[in-house]
């Protein structure tokens, strides 16, 4: 049996060589790849995804900014202001009886 563990362990390590190289060769296919899309597409996926976001969150900011200003606006004055209750002189109305007539 302690002829087959050092082979196995030989197996192991150039199985893990092998998938290193693959992992290599995948991730520069992935760039190739990119770069080509980049290039057909006129504009680097990388701005266009910076841009959305920006966007995203300027709308985001801009409806949480009208959410948290619910009070109503001060109207402007363009006549004189009100006069106190106090300065108002009150206006009585003496309701008067009925005449009843004599007959």
């Amino acid at each position: 049996m302690s002829s087959a563990s050092p082979k196995r362990r030989l197996a192991t390590a150039e199985l893990v060589e092998r998938l290193n190289a693959m992992i290599d060769q995948l991730i520069a296919e992935n760039r190739r790849l990119r770069r080509q899309i980049e290039k057909r597409s006129g504009v680097a996926t990388g701005k266009v995804e910076r841009g959305l976001k920006t966007m995203k969150q300027r709308v985001e900011k801009a409806l949480t900014k009208k959410r948290a200003k619910k009070r109503p606006k001060k109207r402007p004055t363009t006549k004189r202001p009100a006069k106190s209750a106090a300065k108002r002189p009150v206006k009585r109305v003496v309701k008067s009886k009925p005449k009843k007539k004599t007959g």
